[in-house]
């Protein structure tokens, strides 16, 4: 028998993830609130190419600072000194950015209520206009 165990950056990491997913969908949300078009596609599709850019720019990143640290590929030990600046770099590089995210999220306009009251609105928007596809609705 199998047991899954997640350590805190594993759970933390789905956190984020699923935040940032939800964090899309309210936006378009408030998107359709102004616009009255369902965008929904564009934007997950902008953020998923700004993740694979980003992805792409932490591998080039990774390389150059392996380099930068001293690493020698294959060798059977690093030096202390390279090592030190890899725990440097692998700690204070994320926990930087965290800290840079908290305060972006800090700065994030759209509140639990605000997104409530945007889905009561679309909502009645949507009570009001009948759709061509709504079988009650007489052509």
């Amino acid at each position: 028998m199998h047991t899954f165990a997640c350590s805190e950056k594993e759970t933390l990491l789905v956190f984020a993830f699923s935040l940032v997913n939800a964090m899309i969908a309210d936006i378009c949300d408030e998107d359709e609130l102004h616009t009255s078009v369902h965008r929904e596609g564009i934007y997950f599709a902008v953020y998923n190419w700004w993740w694979k850019v980003a992805v792409s720019i932490a591998s080039v990143i990774s390389g150059y600072l392996q380099r930068y640290t001293g690493f020698v590929e294959g060798a059977p030990t690093q030096s202390e000194s390279t090592l030190f600046w890899l725990r440097a770099w692998e700690i204070s590089l994320p926990a930087a950015l965290c800290l840079g995210s908290v305060w972006l999220m800090v700065k994030y306009p759209l509140t639990e209520d605000r997104v409530y009251e945007i889905k009561a609105l679309l909502e009645a928007r949507k009570a009001r206009i009948p759709t061509p596809a709504d079988p009650s609705i007489p052509v």
